[in-house]
């Protein structure tokens, strides 16, 4: 009797159970019972507006909604299961998934109806902005009613403007959350959290089972640490745990169970009466299996140390503490003669990675270090430290001197060049010994110093003196030879020797010419000589540097070059020199003024053979040429030495600057005997109509000849 009791009780729940899971099937029939008017606030545009009607029936085979009008209620057969999304998400998110504080409105008839209004949207593809065109606020409705109203079409609108993927993004999933931590309730195992995450079904179950790939007894826990297979979302909440001895910390596995879960899920079907369409949303269960991975593979890392300034310089002895999140490693590595470390066995996680000590020539600069490590990751990385920098300062007097750096092992650091002030200053040199500083060039006068050495220090600058020794000129090393005979400097003794203005045998004028050539001389190559003139000249304090005597000469050059164009704005204009042509006719002239006093003389004298007579006109016409180009020098010279006179006359103070160097020059030629003194003049060159005259006296004789032989 008993054991008939217990059969019967067991298939009454059986049966309880089939009907409260019950699946709905094409060709299955719902008698619509239960129904219920309800009063919406609102019109509906039917090609007119009238009242919109809606009937709610009853929720025993669940939620059933009718598209459309409400005529023609009877019994319902279902015809396919509803795949369209925007359907099943309104259906999911709406009533009576969701409660009526939670869609906005006033109670759950509103809710209801606001969920048909957005279903009859759906179906027709209304969008959310058009709503307003076929579904509106009845007139002359007063508050509250109105704002009633007025929430039921806002929840529509906002029930039709939810997407499917905010609805069917995630499904099911099942999350590891954290790593392999040592069991809080048990020290002498560990454990791996998982969270199942649902978004469009309801989970009710869970089963974990069929564990494999696990080095030993692997078991399954709730949230609270009790030991159990099968799990009740009321009960035991959606999270739970893998718990293992807890060795499986350190060592790299890739374990898989099985989790089965038992869901309800959201489903609608389509309901038809004639041409009456229904939507009937329900929940169904179902199961569904997952094979879920218990992953502890290790990761590694290769830490190399460069420099931060030579990447290619690897650095070794470098001591790093590395330690990972999970302290499955902590201890204090050495980089090697390649500048790197490696370290396996590391968790997912971070790695924290501390610079503890670096070589001397090294500053610390930053000693934390991290790195998010994955699953089963090798990972490079990269600690860069800075070389102690120093500085370095040099003085030289020869501005605009380069010099080249070279480290100790003669490696090239770079060219530098003294400034203005002659000065370089170079920063964030390396810290070192023996770096020598070489001298590549300097400017004209000095001599290039030799090679020097120095040492940069952390932190300090290091000040070099370079004196360039100057190179001494001929014409100064003579004055200086003049200065130790007993000569001064002072302007009375320096205008004494300055040449007299009255000489009248050509010296004075001579000598101006020889001391301007010199200056013009001097201005082209400055230079010359002056090297040889500065070995044996005595060093003389604040003397003027050669390149401000030049400097000084080129000036009162060109003072006296102005002057002389001054002068000659006031100088009375000369008479042109004969032009070409008249001297040609000045010379046919004497000519024949010679040919006149030939027959002159041929009355009173015996005559004379053709030869003779052809030489005596050869002679005179030669006589002739050198008289006129005597004069045309003279007529030259005079020209040149009068406006010479007329320059010197305003330029005694400029000649000041410059006599020690034109009266030694003049006093050395005066001293050599081999030299003559010069004539006061140069001989001209030779001129273009020079050589037409000659052709056309050549011409002249031809004629006369002709003429002769004639006669």
């Amino acid at each position: 009797m008993t054991k008939k009791i217990f059969i019967i009780l067991v298939i009454a729940i059986a049966l309880f159970g089939i009907q409260k899971t019950y699946a709905m099937t094409k060709k299955d029939e719902i008698n619509l019972e239960g129904e219920e008017k309800l009063e919406t606030l609102l019109e509906v545009n039917e090609e007119e507006w009238k009242d919109l009607e809606i009937l709610k029936y009853s929720e025993d085979n669940g939620i059933i909604y009718k598209l459309g009008s409400n005529e023609g209620n009877t019994n319902i057969t279902i015809s396919d299961e509803i795949q369209d999304t925007a359907i099943i998400t309104i259906l999911a998110n709406g009533y009576s998934k969701k409660d009526a504080q939670t869609l906005g409105v006033s109670n759950s008839n509103d809710a209801y109806i606001a969920t048909k209004i957005a279903l009859d949207c759906a179906s027709k593809g209304i969008d959310k902005d058009s709503i307003e065109n076929y579904f509106r606020v009845k007139e002359n409705l007063e508050s509250p009613l109105k704002e009633r109203a007025e929430n039921i079409i806002e929840t529509a609108k906002n029930l039709l403007g939810i997407t499917k993927n905010d609805y069917f993004a995630s499904g099911i999933e099942i999350q590891q959350t954290g790593n392999i931590e040592l069991d809080e309730f048990n020290e002498e195992y560990c454990s791996q959290k998982y969270k199942i995450i649902t978004s469009n079904c309801i989970p009710k179950k869970y089963n974990i089972s069929d564990y494999s790939n696990f080095i030993s007894e692997v078991f399954s826990t709730n949230n609270e640490g009790v030991r159990k297979d099968n799990f009740s979302m009321e009960e035991d909440s959606n999270i739970f745990r893998i718990t293992m001895p807890k060795e499986y910390r350190t060592e790299a596995f890739e374990g898989k169970f099985k989790l089965e879960l038992i869901y309800e899920k959201n489903t609608a079907y389509f309901g038809k009466n004639g041409d009456s369409t229904y939507i009937i949303f329900t929940d169904k269960e179902e199961r569904k299996s997952f094979n879920v991975y218990l992953l502890n593979k290790k990761s590694s890392i290769s830490i190399t140390v460069k420099d931060k300034d030579k990447p290619r310089t690897v650095i070794e002895n470098v001591k790093i503490k590395i330690k990972d999140e999970n302290n499955l490693v902590n201890d204090t590595y050495t980089s090697n003669s390649r500048g790197s470390i490696f370290v396996t066995r590391l968790g997912k996680g971070n790695v924290q990675m501390e610079v503890l000590e670096v070589p001397q020539s090294y500053v610390l600069e930053e000693t934390l270090y991290n790195k998010n490590l994955d699953y089963s990751e090798y990972c490079e990385y990269t600690i860069s430290l800075k070389y102690k920098k120093g500085s370095l300062h040099i003085n030289n007097n020869a501005k605009g001197a380069m010099f080249e750096i070279y480290d100790k092992n003669s490696a090239y650091i770079g060219t530098y060049q003294t400034n203005e002030d002659g000065e370089i200053q170079i920063d964030e040199i390396n810290i070192g010994e023996d770096y020598i500083l070489k001298q590549i060039s300097v400017p004209d006068g000095y001599k290039i110093v030799e090679d020097s050495k120095f040492s940069i220090l952390y932190n300090e600058t290091t000040t070099i003196d370079i004196v360039n020794e100057e190179i001494i000129k001929e014409n100064q090393k003579e004055e200086g030879n003049e200065k130790g005979n007993g000569e001064t400097d002072s302007d009375d003794d320096e205008n004494s020797r300055l040449p007299s203005v009255d000489g009248g045998n050509g010296q004075v004028e001579d000598n101006d010419n020889k001391a301007k050539q010199e200056q013009e001389d001097k201005k082209e190559t400055p230079n010359i000589g002056q090297e040889e003139n500065k070995e044996n000249e005595p060093e003389k304090q604040e003397e003027p540097k050669e390149q401000d005597k030049i400097n000084k000469t080129e000036e009162v050059i060109e003072n006296n070059e102005t002057k002389e164009e001054e002068n000659k704005e006031y100088e009375p204009e000369k008479q042109e020199e004969p032009k070409e042509q008249d001297k040609i006719d000045r010379i046919e002239e004497d000519i024949e003024n010679n040919g006149a006093k030939e027959e002159e003389n041929k009355e009173n004298k015996p005559e004379k053979s053709e030869e003779s007579k052809e030489q005596d006109k050869i002679d005179r016409i030669e006589e002739v040429i050198e008289n006129n180009e005597e004069k045309d020098i003279q007529k030259e010279n005079e020209s040149n030495l009068e406006n010479r006179n007329n320059a010197d006359s305003k330029e005694d103070t400029d000649k000041n600057s410059i006599s020690n160097s034109t009266n030694d020059n003049i006093k050395t030629e005066n001293a050599s005997p081999n030299k003559l003194p010069r004539t006061g003049y140069d001989f001209p060159e030779i001129k273009p109509w020079h050589i037409i005259l000659i052709i056309f006296i050549l011409l002249y004789i031809l004629k006369r000849t002709a003429k002769s032989q004639s006669k």
